[in-house]
């Protein structure tokens, strides 16, 4: 499920440090995301979270897993100080926003983080869709506006966050073994302004800042089966940064969970492929 977040009080019981598209799918719940921070586009080409707004909730319908419990590793317990986040954006609800988590409040449960914020990320206008709306999922990013949650449903992973030689920037970059969304080449025109479609990759090399490439493996969606992905195609070489949008969180089946499975399928969490 996906969610909202509120500003909240109190202190007691605290962690703290100082530091393809989808279509309509069966069994599937409908939820309501609100943000109450929002997009607009800086000319500098400097997105960030606290830049974008929407006041009225985005009715979500996200289809149950076939296997994994994507929602298990993403408790109250799951979120610490220290740790960054990626959060459900307002664009189209998919996990393109990021905070460093500072505190950590279980009962009632609050978390005080802070937004990164891209810096001089290169954005497109594309077959009509201006990603300059769409805040970046790759690259350096700032610490920027603090902004509490009491709600773990605008939560979606982990992520792993590296610092830049002089520890005042984050980078965040596709990894080998991880599997992003990227957007669909050429976009599609679907009817709808702004309308994002993505394809599924698993990435097969870390970015190289040298060689400024990612190599990648594409994915597609089995027939008979709502949320399970397997590879398909030769390793290609993807220069443009700009057209990785967001990671998705994914799980490697072992291929006895079902009659039909592979070895190397994927099960991604539908709340960030639909």
């Amino acid at each position: 499920m996906k969610e909202s977040f509120v500003d909240v009080a109190g202190d007691s019981n605290v962690l703290d440090t100082k530091e393809e598209v989808c279509g309509p799918l069966p069994e599937s719940n409908t939820v309501q995301l609100e943000v109450n921070v929002p997009p607009a586009c800086t000319e500098d080409l400097s997105l960030s979270p606290e830049s974008f707004e929407s006041d009225q909730p985005n009715e979500v319908t996200v289809p149950d897993p076939d296997f994994h419990d994507f929602d298990a590793d993403r408790t109250e317990t799951n979120i610490q100080a220290g740790h960054f986040w990626a959060v459900y954006d307002d664009h189209d609800s998919m996990p393109r926003f990021y905070c460093r988590i500072d505190r950590v409040q279980l009962h009632p449960f609050k978390v005080d983080c802070h937004w990164l914020e891209s810096v001089n990320h290169p954005r497109r206008v594309v077959t009509g869709v201006n990603l300059r709306k769409v805040s970046p999922g790759v690259g350096e990013f700032k610490i920027a506006k603090a902004v509490d949650f009491n709600g773990i449903n605008m939560f979606s992973h982990l992520i792993p966050v590296e610092t830049t030689a002089s520890k005042r920037l984050f980078t965040v970059y596709p990894k080998t073994g991880e599997v992003w969304a990227m957007y669909r080449m050429p976009l599609s025109k679907s009817g709808a302004q702004d309308k994002l479609q993505y394809e599924m990759a698993e990435i097969q090399t870390d970015f190289s800042v040298v060689a400024g490439v990612v190599g990648i493996v594409s994915l597609i969606k089995l027939d008979n089966f709502k949320t399970i992905w397997r590879p398909v195609g030769p390793v290609t070489q993807v220069q443009d940064l700009w057209r990785f949008s967001h990671r998705v969180p994914s799980f490697r089946l072992k291929g006895d969970e079902s009659p039909g499975l592979a070895e190397d399928c994927w099960e991604l969490d539908p709340a960030s492929t639909c």
